[in-house]
C-alpha cells in the first residue's frame, strides 16, 4: 500500500474518507403559502407534465417568505423571475405542435406577462383565504378593531 501523502494527514483525511462522495444537501420542505400554491396551480394547469425546476423551488421559498403582504408588494419581480421559463414552456409547447400552444408561444411579451400574473394573483389570494378559513371564528380581527 502506497504512503499517505502528508498534506492528507494534515488535514486528517484518511484514503477511506476521501473516497466517499459528499451527499448532496437535503432540499427544504417548501412549507405552506402562496410560493406552494403557485406551484400546485401550476400543477394542476400542466397535468404535472411540468416538474418545479430549482428555480421555481426557490421562487416558491422566497414567496412563502414573503407571505401574502410580500408577495403582493413583490408582483413584478416575481412575473419577471418566472417569464424565461414560462418563454421555454410555451415554446416547447408549440414544437409539439397545436395551434393553442403556438398561439401562446408567440403571443406578444406583455400578454405573457399578463397570463403569469393572473396565476400569481390566484395563487396569493387562495392561500390568503386557506389562511382566513383557518382562523377560528371571532378571532378574525377586522380592520375597524385593529384600529380602535
Amino acid at each position: 500500500m502506497p504512503a499517505i501523502p502528508q498534506w492528507m494527514i494534515d488535514r486528517n483525511i484518511t484514503p477511506t474518507s476521501a473516497a466517499v462522495a459528499p451527499q448532496p444537501p437535503t432540499p427544504q420542505p417548501l412549507g405552506d403559502g402562496p410560493g406552494t400554491e403557485l406551484l400546485q396551480i401550476i400543477h394542476d394547469l400542466t397535468d404535472g407534465k411540468i416538474p418545479p425546476c430549482q428555480e421555481c423551488k426557490a421562487l416558491a421559498r422566497r414567496m412563502n417568505a414573503w407571505g401574502v403582504a410580500g408577495c403582493r408588494e413583490h408582483i413584478e419581480e416575481i412575473v419577471a423571475d418566472i417569464k424565461p421559463r414560462a418563454d421555454k414552456w410555451f415554446d416547447r409547447d408549440a414544437t409539439e405542435g397545436g395551434w393553442l400552444a403556438t398561439l401562446k408561444a408567440n403571443a406578444p411579451d406583455f400578454a405573457k406577462r399578463a397570463g403569469i400574473r393572473h396565476y400569481v394573483v390566484k395563487a396569493i389570494d387562495q392561500y390568503d383565504r386557506k389562511r382566513r378559513d383557518a382562523i377560528p371564528d371571532g378571532q378574525l380581527l377586522t380592520t375597524q378593531q385593529t384600529n380602535a
